[in-house]
């Protein structure tokens, strides 16, 4: 009969992979992948899984945690025993990593399904648990791992933690959340009461005192969580502060208080661990103790950037800006953290705060402010280039509101483009915050009710109106629920608020159909409804007729794009009076092709080579000065690019072809240039609601199946 292949590794593949763990012993790591990778062509799939686990090993201390976790999951599936044990915790640690990876890159999803694979793996092979959902395993540190990797679901935004037919409430979301951290408590306790047991009366060790601080940890987190949930950090007043939370809501305090014995108990075991101490600080609410927890934190540990960043954010609380900054100073020099250039930013928030209720301040110190507020929204950039942090966008996005309010009191060119530039920049951020965090923040998500409400006013002024009325009454009915919720979150609030009637009063059906109308404007032939002369006649409101304007700004594709529109106006007027004179349509197809040809490409260069439009100068900037003690501030504004709308380009490139299109129809002429059918798809990249574009591609569609048909 034939002969079968050996069941096991050959000699050449056991060799491999000998050699290859010598590599690995000396730190020779890439001359070990090389090793293990013959072992692997040699035994093909037959490799013996403790020279797998071997190879995941080396690439885990190589940072190739995707490759080791697929390792890891090939053990798991053979079942051998002792080597079964170790690709479980390995898995583990490879899937908690790339969990922290796709936390930072967005990724709340995938985040959330890599823990939960590694949770899997520790459960059904090193860690056992029983109805009651305690837990208990022979070794520590799946336990310790285990309690690691419900702890990370507390970064995760709340709606990865529902199913995708459960309500998308957000406190749904939220429960769900905290009971699947409240699972790692578990964990802890067991490794807790495991450590205990080994040490003997008066043993400070440094193990067992870890674990009772990654307990106080878990519950700290669950009562963060809670007390985001009934409204803290909303910026209503003083009610949403975390101090009040605490204070008046039950379970928030309960988890407070609970987290403050657990650290107290750790503080007890071991007066010499300085995480012990932070997290005292950061439990209590007590003022004094936490600024005496944090002090003795950092005598004890000068290198932990979360106590001096905890007690610069303290200080701040309680206004005592001077001795906050000095903290940020000094955590500068031990490690480049988010939290440090946000606690800059609120403190030169702070300080604006400040001038800004000083009835006193002059015009310089408004200048001041202006600039204060322009280094605080460059400190929040910088937290996000080292990490992209929540709490950053969210203070950013903010920022540029207030910013934006500034510039809006000026009329000139500059100020009209930065203030649209700051607009959109503050929706970026506010959205990018609410899919981090899934919109726990109750004001952060009134905040978006307005945004959307602003997003449909905008979009109702644009020639694609469609959906505008509906933005507008659901970024109502947000404002209204979000705000609902922060007055039954905070006890004592009065109970005679609807948010039903404030929802109804800024709903979209309120709101005169005509008002819209005025808003948007005259209509573009984009939508499907070709504007007649007097419509055109409103797009330009100066003293100067349109081929004026294009004469004094020959390179402006906007004044081209309406010249464009009204040729076609008066193409459709032509054709439709019965028999139109053939010089008279050829002259106007030609003038319109030429105006929408000049319009796309002036567009199309504006938006790859931008414009920079840099500020005027304030009137006091023009005065004379006696000293250098009295020149005013220079403006803290930079040049910013002119804003060029891809609805506009995308509507210069579908008119291209749809008059290259009528052209052929009325002419009969011969086939449309291949280059119009690419302009068509260019108009579409650009704005998918181009309704001209999408008609024009369905009857692009229509002819190639008839023609396919035909053939």
């Amino acid at each position: 009969g034939k002969l079968k292949a050996p069941s096991y590794p050959s000699d050449l593949s056991d060799s491999w992979a000998d050699l290859a763990g010598c590599y690995r012993r000396l730190g020779r790591f890439s001359a070990a992948l090389r090793a293990f990778t013959a072992a692997h062509e040699a035994a093909g799939d037959n490799l013996p899984s403790p020279a797998l686990c071997s190879w995941a090993q080396v690439e885990l201390d190589l940072g190739l945690h995707e490759e080791a976790a697929e390792k890891y999951s090939v053990v798991l599936d053979k079942t051998d025993g002792i080597a079964q044990l170790q690709a479980a915790y390995g898995q583990g640690c490879a899937l908690l990593t790339l969990a922290q990876t796709d936390f930072q890159d967005g990724k709340g999803g995938i985040a959330f399904e890599h823990l939960s694979l590694a949770i899997k793996g520790l459960l059904e092979s090193l860690v056992e648990e029983d109805d009651a959902g305690s837990v208990t395993s022979s070794f520590v540190c799946a336990l310790k791992l285990l309690g690691d990797l419900y702890s990370f679901g507390a970064k995760l935004p709340p709606d990865v933690f529902v199913d995708e037919n459960t309500s998308d409430d957000t406190e749904v979301g939220v429960r769900s959340q905290i009971a699947f951290i409240a699972r790692g408590e578990e964990a802890y306790r067991a490794v807790e009461s495991m450590q205990e047991k080994e040490q003997g009366d008066g043993d400070l060790s440094g193990l067992w005192v870890a674990a009772v601080c990654d307990l106080g940890a878990n519950v700290l987190l669950q009562g963060q969580i809670l007390s985001a949930l009934h409204g803290e950090g909303s910026g209503v007043n003083n009610e949403c502060s975390s101090h009040h939370i605490i204070r008046k809501v039950p379970e928030v305090n309960d988890k407070f208080a609970h987290a403050t014995k657990i650290f107290q108990r750790a503080v007890d075991i071991n007066p010499l661990f300085a995480p012990a101490w932070c997290g005292l600080g950061c439990a209590t609410t007590d003022p004094l103790l936490q600024q005496h927890a944090f002090c003795r934190a950092l005598q004890l540990n000068k290198t932990a950037p979360e106590i001096w960043s905890n007690l610069g954010f303290l200080y701040a609380r309680h206004h005592s800006l001077d001795a906050s900054a000095s903290m940020m100073d000094a955590l500068t020099q031990v490690a480049d953290t988010p939290l440090m250039w946000i606690g800059r930013a609120l403190i030169l928030e702070r300080q604006v705060w400040v001038s800004s209720i000083d009835e006193d301040a002059d015009e310089k110190v408004g200048d001041k402010s202006e600039s204060a507020l322009t280094n605080a929204a460059d400190a929040y950039r910088a937290a996000l280039q080292v990490m992209k942090e929540p709490n950053a966008l969210l203070g950013l996005a903010l920022n540029c509101r207030i910013a934006e309010g500034s510039i809006r009191t000026e009329k000139d060119l500059y100020t009209k483009v930065a203030s649209e530039i700051t607009r959109k920049q503050s929706h970026g951020y506010l959205n990018e915050y609410f899919h981090t965090t899934g919109g726990v923040n109750k004001g952060a998500t009134a905040l978006k009710g307005v945004i959307t409400i602003e997003e449909g006013v905008e979009r109702a002024r644009m020639p694609y109106g469609f959906g505008s009325e509906e933005l507008i009454e659901e970024g109502s009915t947000i404002i209204g629920q979000e705000i609902s919720k922060i007055y039954t979150a905070s006890p004592g609030a009065p109970a005679a608020f609807d948010a039903s009637n404030f929802s109804a009063g800024m709903a979209c059906s309120s709101i005169q159909r005509d008002l819209l109308k005025d808003i948007a404007g005259p209509r573009s032939s984009i939508t499907g409804e070709v504007p007649t002369k007097a419509d055109a006649s409103l797009l330009f409101k100066g003293e100067l007729s349109q081929s004026r304007q294009i004469v004094h700004d020959p390179d402006n594709g906007k004044l081209w794009l309406d010249l464009a529109k009204n040729l076609v106006g008066d193409l459709v007027s032509v054709s439709g009076n019965g028999s139109p004179k053939r010089k008279i349509v050829r002259t106007t197809l030609e003038s319109a092709t030429l105006a929408a040809d000049r319009s796309a490409r002036f567009l199309t260069s504006q938006l790859s080579n931008a414009k920079q439009i840099s500020p005027q100068q304030s009137v006091s900037a023009t005065k004379s000065v006696t000293s250098d003690q009295e020149k005013p501030l220079a403006r803290s504004q930079s040049s910013v690019p002119n804003i060029v709308y891809a609805e506009d380009v995308s509507e210069a490139l579908s008119l291209c072809y749809w008059i290259a299109k009528v052209g052929k129809e009325m002419t009969d002429e011969s086939e449309v240039p291949p280059e119009r059918s690419f302009d068509l798809q260019r108009s579409l990249m650009m704005c998918a609601n181009n309704a001209l574009g999408r008609q024009a591609l369905l009857a692009v569609s229509q002819e190639e199946l008839q023609s396919d048909a035909d053939q």
